[in-house]
């Protein structure tokens, strides 16, 4: 795992923590940054739901994707399949792109 996000929300206020492995290729890193920023707005947005229940002797997690709960199903992987993860791997090249392409763009401009 490349890193994980989670977020608490408090009256319309979200406190959003997100941490990522200690790799060496700063391109991944970067990578994972965004990966987990889909998350975050995934959070904000209320897509992406997660419900703790705290009992005696253990912790029930149920997690909602845009309102409904969703649980894998039997053939599915309960990670990769899920909806916020398939989002999350099919955008974070495109966020990556467009924020090296932005930060390209900005420094070339001041250079000028």
């Amino acid at each position: 795992i490349g890193g994980y996000c989670s977020a608490f929300e408090d009256d319309g206020r979200f406190e959003v923590d997100i941490e990522l492995a200690r790799l060496k290729d700063v391109e991944t890193i970067y990578l994972n940054l965004c990966h987990e920023i889909i998350h975050m707005k995934q959070y904000v947005l209320h897509e992406l739901g997660t419900k703790f229940e705290f009992l005696p002797d253990e912790v029930n997690i149920t997690s909602a994707w845009k309102g409904n709960p969703w649980v894998a199903a039997k053939n599915q992987d309960g990670y990769f399949d899920s909806p916020w993860e398939k989002e999350a791997y099919e955008r974070e090249q495109w966020l990556y792109d467009s924020a090296v392409d932005n930060l390209t763009t900005n420094i070339n401009r001041r250079k000028r």
